[in-house]
């Protein structure tokens, strides 16, 4: 296991939807910083995030990212 990453100063926000029944129907967010915590200088990054649930009832399964 490499060494942490540094990002301390990376910047962001989460907004969220509930269903009428309180169960979380979306989710967005998005953080952004200097990619020097991942290892290169001079470039700003920015992560994105949209995650919705529609088949409550059903399992989900999230693959893990391809490195």
């Amino acid at each position: 296991m490499g060494a942490p990453i540094d990002l301390h100063r990376w910047r962001g926000e989460v907004d969220y939807w509930l269903f009428l029944d309180g169960e979380v129907g979306q989710v967005t967010g998005e953080v952004s910083g200097e990619a020097l915590g991942l290892g290169k200088t001079g470039l700003q990054a920015t992560l994105r995030v949209t995650m919705t649930m529609t088949d409550r009832n059903t399992g989900q399964t999230v693959q893990a990212p391809i490195q």
